[in-house]
């Protein structure tokens, strides 16, 4: 039991590293209606705002434009695979859901986030 006399712990709150989120980037969304699903970062606006995709309902023809303090860094593609981000518009939306299921099945991802679009 806590006297007066002891001083009441501070609650940490967690502070947001914010990294630069660059093409080839595996994000989640935190915040919004599309809260926990799992996109593809294909540019990078300047440093508030990224393009994101999942190729299916956020295609490459129409990115979703996001905020970086709504989303969760995962992890990023390949070398090889980020080659392919070079330019966006040749991006094919069957690839970016490949990349995002290869993701899923490498990595321990809540499957409720993980596409099951194959």
């Amino acid at each position: 039991m806590a006297t007066g006399g002891e001083q009441a712990q501070e609650m940490e709150v967690p502070t947001l590293v914010l990294e630069v989120l660059s093409p080839g980037s595996i994000v989640q969304s935190v915040a919004g209606r599309d809260s926990g699903n799992l996109y593809l970062v294909i540019a990078q606006l300047d440093d508030r705002f990224v393009l994101i995709v999942d190729g299916q309902t956020r295609r490459v023809a129409n990115p979703k434009k996001k905020n970086i303090k709504h989303l969760k860094l995962l992890g990023s593609l390949e070398k090889e695979q980020c080659s392919v981000l070079s330019d966006p518009k040749k991006i094919a939306d069957a690839a970016i859901r490949q990349f995002l299921q290869a993701f899923c099945e490498k990595k321990e991802v809540d499957a409720s986030a993980c596409p099951n679009r194959m």
